[in-house]
């Protein structure tokens, strides 16, 4: 009935998913949402989602710097601007295909959508408070990358006096 390439993924039941065109949600995963209960850095927040214990959350796609162990230029400031914008806030968990469903240290590797809709990911790298994480890919590596250059060209944030850029 198919042939080539097509019938071949077929006839070993594959799926492919084109990742780079996804938008929005993904109906076949689980959507976890719940109100941020601690933001411990940038890129890391602990959410309720109703089970015993909070769930710790890496958020995709991005990078801030450091504040704990080696401090880094502008990890303080991150970090104040992530509890400004996510602290008490319900927030939705949403995962990535592009990305395993944890890192090492068992955080849920997911993206954090604010009650507005917006990517928190997206407003975090705009604003110059993160790095676009491209070490690790994610379906919105290319908006990442936008909203990096466009904090990059106007001197937002660490891309300005007196990090530069740097770490």
């Amino acid at each position: 009935m198919f042939g080539g390439w097509v019938g071949a993924l077929l006839s070993i039941g594959t799926v492919v998913l084109p990742l780079s065109n996804c938008s929005g949600p993904l109906p076949d995963l689980p959507i976890e949402q719940g109100p941020v209960v601690r933001v411990v850095d940038g890129d890391t927040i602990d959410v309720d989602t109703g089970g015993v214990e909070p769930v710790r959350v890496r958020v995709l796609g991005i990078d801030t710097p450091e504040v704990y162990g080696d401090k880094e230029c502008w990890g303080s400031e991150a970090s104040a601007f992530a509890r400004e914008v996510l602290d008490g806030q319900e927030v939705r968990l949403e995962s990535d295909l592009a990305q395993g469903d944890a890192d090492r240290y068992d955080r849920a590797l997911r993206y954090v959508i604010l009650p507005d809709g917006s990517n928190y990911s997206l407003l975090v790298v705009e604003s110059g408070n993160a790095y676009n994480a491209t070490d690790y890919p994610v379906r919105i590596t290319p908006e990442l990358a936008d909203a990096e250059l466009h904090a990059r060209a106007s001197q937002l944030g660490l891309w300005g006096p007196p990090c530069d850029g740097e770490r």
